[in-house]
Order: C-alpha cells, then structure tokens, then sequence
C-alpha cells in the first residue's frame, strides 16, 4: 500500500510539474523541494510513532513523497542538462540509475536490519544534508 501511494503522488507529481518545469527557476526550485522531502520524512517518523491512529495521516504523506520526489527529480534533471557538457549527459544518466539501484537494495537491506524508524530517520537525515550541500555550495 506504501508503494502505491507513493507512486500515486508521483504520477501527479510528473504531469504536475511536468508543464511547470519551464516557468519555474529551477535553481531555487530544487533546495526547497529537497528539504520538503526531509521534513516529509521527519513528520513520517513523528506520525507513526506519535499518533493514535496515523493510517490516514501516513497515506497523506507517502502522497506527498511521491510527489515532492517527482518534483525533485524533474528540477535535477532539468538542472543537470544546463550544468553537464553536452556528450556527458549519459554518464550522469548512469549514475542516477546506479543511485537508484543502490537506494532499492539498501532501503531493504537496512529496513530489515534496522527496522523502519531508523531507515526514515537516515533518509530524512540524508536529504537534510543533501540540502544543507546545496546551500553551501550553491
């Protein structure tokens, strides 16, 4: 049910900003829908851990994942063919799959291993960081 959800909201996400993408500055755009993820992720944590009853309030925010990530993804691709010299693009494709790849193994991996508390927590964490390197280096 967590994968459906989460691919809903980013089917909407893609035809969302799929005709957004041209008008908006991607280079603001992308920090903030970075850290919309990492707060998404936080309040997952807090949803599940704190509320009564987070059935609702969980299939909300896996909405919003899905979406924020759809955002994300279209405003980095969007950024990385203005950065990346042209005849370069299929090695930055590769390692957006090898990224991926890497994420569907490891999420799992450490899901099992962890439990899914910790997992949330790391990749909330990570995209706060993600975020914070934007930022400074930016």
């Amino acid at each position: 049910m967590a994968y459906i959800l989460n691919s809903a909201g980013a089917t909407v996400g893609y035809f969302f900003i799929g005709r957004r993408a041209r008008m908006m500055n991607v280079r603001q755009g992308l920090p903030r829908f970075v850290l919309l993820r990492s707060v998404l992720l936080f309040v997952l944590v807090v949803a599940v851990q704190f509320v009564v009853s987070p059935t609702l309030l969980t299939g909300g925010i896996l909405l919003l994942l899905g979406f924020v990530y759809a955002a994300y993804y279209i405003l980095m691709l969007s950024l990385s063919m203005e950065l990346i010299p042209s005849g370069r693009s299929g090695v930055f494709d590769v390692l957006v799959g090898l990224g991926a790849a890497a994420g569907s193994f490891l999420g799992p991996f450490l899901s099992q291993n962890l439990n899914y508390l910790p997992t949330f927590l790391i990749a909330g964490a990570v995209f706060l960081a993600a975020f914070i390197a934007i930022k400074l280096f930016s």
